[in-house]
């Protein structure tokens, strides 16, 4: 693709596709009797007939924003789609079909609500398209359903379905297929494990496939979680960083998150294991969800390892009753811990308590912290967000 018509692409739409992050013969013209959709010829691809005229719009035009968003827009549904797959051919990157933005706008008008599933079946096993193509076909069943707050039908399920079982699939497609299969029940735990166990299947497949058997068989799901978070050093970064965030969502709705040092402890082990800072910070968006004074001593023994004390505020901020709990602790190292957190996040709502804690003390040395403490939070000027207290149990 012309890098112009990449460019064009970010800045001409004016609706974005809901995006996501057995081949047959030859597919002429694939009529569909009830909506009349023709599907794009390979001959006519190859003419580039319609990427021809959006060069010679981009290079040509004073407001070409404006005439390729017209031009698509005057094209009829048979001729929108195959513009989409002239383009989707010229995409150099398979796994990136952000140049096909420029139809979002056209698409949504002319071709969601359009297309059946034959036609998608046609698409999707057609082995002369394009796979951004594919993939671009599938965001527009996404956006339809989107759009009219529905789901797929089952047969269309059964032709992602198809996709994703398929080892022979491009690795992008096969992630979309799995991403928007939206009937998932217990006959699929045998395949959803299955692909978190292949060695074959590539790791934002397996990490996404965790969530989705999580979702399935909580039992099941977390038996995966605890074996990847037990042996993180053998496992990809989106494997362990999608575990870390299913540990703490499963604890916080299942167990007594007041009783989790098991599950803190594990989180503890994979900070130790890594220097990833993608994964450090996921074990800190982890620790956030357990609510409790060991979650909080956690963070705060791995500060120099997470070196970003904005994560820690905004894991403070999510746990701001727990600290204001601790601070009310006669045991020394606990009100230290605390002490420590409002010093990295020094919120106003903090303030009573501080001004109350350094009025009783006859400790001089800790008066002078707390006295410190409060020039810090009267000059921070920055308060916590109690929509997050509803988390708190």
């Amino acid at each position: 693709m012309s890098k112009k018509l990449a460019i064009i692409g970010s800045l001409v739409i004016s609706g974005v596709l809901v995006s996501s992050f057995v081949f047959q013969n030859s597919y002429a013209f694939a009529l569909d009797a009830k909506t009349g959709v023709s599907l794009p010829n390979q001959q006519d691809i190859v003419g580039r007939a319609h990427l021809n005229r959006l060069e010679t719009i981009l290079t040509q035009s004073k407001t070409p924003q404006k005439d390729v968003d017209n031009y698509l827009k005057g094209l009829n549904k048979d001729e929108l789609l195959l513009a989409i797959a002239e383009v989707s051919d010229e995409i150099k990157d398979p796994e990136n079909i952000s140049d096909l933005q420029i139809f979002a706008s056209a698409t949504e008008e002319k071709l969601l609500g359009n297309l059946t599933n034959a036609n998608f079946e046609s698409i999707f096993t057609n082995p002369n398209y394009s796979n951004p193509f594919k993939e671009y076909a599938m965001d527009i069943k996404s956006t339809e359903n989107y759009h009219n707050g529905s789901k797929n039908n089952t047969e269309y399920n059964q032709l992602l379905r198809n996709i994703f079982q398929d080892k022979t699939q491009p690795d992008n497609l096969r992630l979309v297929s799995l991403l928007q299969t939206d009937d998932y029940n217990a006959a699929d735990v045998p395949t959803i494990e299955a692909l978190i166990s292949s060695q074959d299947s590539p790791a934002l497949l397996k990490a996404n496939a965790v969530r989705i058997l999580k979702s399935i068989d909580k039992e099941k799901g977390m038996k995966h979680v605890l074996d990847i978070l037990k042996n993180a050093n053998l496992h990809s970064e989106p494997e362990v960083i999608v575990s870390l965030d299913t540990l703490g969502n499963y604890t916080k709705q299942v167990e007594n998150i007041t009783d989790s040092e098991d599950e803190i402890d594990l989180v503890n082990d994979v900070l130790n294991q890594t220097n990833n800072p993608h994964v450090v910070k996921a074990a800190v968006f982890s620790l956030a969800q357990f609510k409790n004074a060991k979650s909080i001593a956690t963070v705060l023994q791995n500060r120099s390892k997470i070196n970003d004390d904005y994560a820690i505020r905004f894991y403070i901020d999510r746990n701001f009753l727990v600290v204001a709990d601790m601070l009310n602790s006669s045991d020394s190292s606990v009100l230290n811990t605390a002490l420590t957190s409002v010093e990295i996040a020094p919120f106003k709502s903090f303030l009573p308590k501080i001004t109350e804690l350094e009025a009783s003390t006859i400790d001089q040395a800790l008066k002078a912290r707390l006295d410190k403490i409060i020039n810090l939070i009267d000059s921070s000027n920055i308060d916590r967000n109690i929509k997050w207290d509803a988390e708190y149990k």
